[in-house]
């Protein structure tokens, strides 16, 4: 190896450890403030992958839900344990392991070493991302693979074009906004094959289409439709009592949510754009356009869902972290591209405007604009179904009672799929039939199911009978054995 293949090995090196030591200390800072879970779907994501490390399926959640998150948390905890923690400690590699996808997907554009480090620490630092780089959900390594599966559009060797299929194929298995990139994807690798005489191009863009193609074959033979998965989402909307505005106008939101929830991109944006400097223009001809339509197909596939009421139905900005990590790698090149031209003391003076621009988004426009939810710790549900496991014996059953999607927090820490009955699963489609229109319903339902432990909320203690014996309490449950 000589001396000047060293140095860049040596640099590329530290630039990856830079990015990793960076998302690191973020990940802890928000472990530190008491960030847990985003939501409620982090837990109930556990859950079904716990059943699949116990019961390996085809199609582990039985819903909407897309496979390949259960199949990759799932087959990790098989080997590592079905702990709640073990989730947890996958979903901060793949948060590690995303931000590397980003940098990766810079290079693919044509970014320097330099400005695809500047990306990925503008792309994590997007509120969103820094969140979900800590969840059990698969949006954070969706997106990032989206990103780089777009970028490979911008390139044309195989090697590059092939993993860009497998990082397509995978983030469609995981969510939907990525199948409009899916098929712009198929469409211009089709058109490369065609031009270029590659056909094993012809190849990945034939593997590609499929996927989406193959769930919704899929969805047509267990739930006899093959778009059942919009019908689901549409109906727990309409079961959640949200309204449906006529006209247009819901197709808005899109837009507006990726403005609003994060403002600091678009400020920064504004600068870059302001520059316009000549290498800004030289890469846009080389490498972004493509990347670009496939940032739009989301923005457009994500509208349509706001038109028709099938969109998520919470924390609905992170559906756009894709779209804002090509936002993210397009300011990097830009400011990079004006940095390297300036005086030291122009220099200056654009990291002080940047930094104003990013503390006036983030703390005067954001709380004007925003709406986003707030996160869903769940930690006093997650402590007491770590005690609940401790002390439940090996093959007795629990049954879980809370006013809310709590449970799916407890039965995660409980990390004993098949031992838990969920009294009410507060599903607005189905409510429940377990529970009984008396004043002290509990027992009644307890002695029905042949289930001698509970956690419930503890405004139902006076209701346990006085044989039973309370083993733990926390500020709003207990858990208690019950004769």
């Amino acid at each position: 190896m000589t001396l000047t293949a060293r140095r860049k090995l040596l640099l590329g090196t530290t630039c990856v450890l830079g990015l990793l030591v960076a998302r690191v200390l973020l990940s802890l800072f928000l472990i530190q403030r008491g960030f847990r879970a985003l939501s409620d779907d982090d837990y109930s994501r556990v859950v079904i992958a716990q059943a699949f490390a116990e019961h390996p399926s085809l199609d582990p959640s039985q819903t909407s839900w897309l496979p390949f998150p259960f199949w990759l948390y799932g087959t990790l905890m098989a080997g590592f344990g079905k702990s709640l923690a073990v989730a947890r400690a996958v979903a901060f590699v793949i948060g590690l392991c995303s931000t590397l996808i980003i940098w990766l997907a810079a290079r693919w554009m044509g970014l320097s070493r330099g400005a695809s480090v500047f990306s990925g620490l503008i792309a994590m630092a997007v509120p969103y991302s820094a969140w979900l780089g800590l969840a059990t959900t698969p949006d954070v390594y969706s997106a990032a693979l989206l990103l780089l599966a777009c970028s490979s559009l911008a390139r044309q060797q195989p090697t590059i074009r092939t993993l860009g299929a497998v990082a397509v194929i995978v983030a469609s298995l995981s969510r939907y906004e990525a199948w409009p990139v899916a098929l712009l994807w198929a469409l211009f690798t089709g058109l490369d094959a065609a031009r270029l005489r590659r056909w094993h191009y012809a190849l990945l863009a034939l593997l590609v289409a499929m996927t989406p193609g193959l769930w919704m074959l899929h969805g047509h033979a267990l739930h006899h439709d093959a778009f059942f998965f919009i019908k689901r989402a549409s109906d727990y909307h309409r079961a959640l009592g949200a309204s449906m505005t006529e006209g247009f106008a819901p197709a808005l939101g899109t837009p507006f949510r990726f403005v609003a929830d994060a403002p600091e991109l678009w400020g920064l944006a504004l600068m870059v754009a302001l520059a316009r400097t000549q290498t800004t223009v030289r890469l846009w001809r080389q490498r972004w356009t493509r990347p670009v339509c496939g940032a739009l197909s989301v923005m457009v596939f994500l509208s349509i869902g706001d038109w028709r009421g099938s969109t998520a139905t919470h924390h609905a900005g992170r559906t756009l972290l894709a779209d804002w990590y090509l936002l993210s790698v397009l300011i990097a090149a830009g400011f990079w591209a004006q940095v390297r031209v300036m005086t030291r003391l122009r220099r200056s003076l654009l990291l002080l405007a940047a930094l104003t621009v990013v503390l006036v988004a983030t703390f005067v426009v954001r709380p004007e604009l925003s709406s986003r939810d707030a996160p869903q710790n769940r930690t006093e549900e997650a402590q007491i179904g770590l005690v609940a496991v401790a002390q439940v014996p090996r093959g007795e059953h629990l049954a879980i009672h809370t006013h809310d999607y709590g449970y799916f927090a407890v039965q995660a820490a409980f990390a004993r799929t098949f031992d838990v009955e969920i009294l009410d699963k507060h599903d607005p489609r189905r409510p429940s039939a377990l529970l009984v229109p008396s004043g002290r319903w509990l027992p009644q339902v307890l002695k029905m199911c042949a289930i001698h432990w509970v956690v419930a909320d503890r405004r139902f203690e006076q209701q346990l009978p006085k044989t039973a014996t309370v083993r733990y309490r926390t500020a709003n449950f207990l858990l208690a054995k019950v004769p």
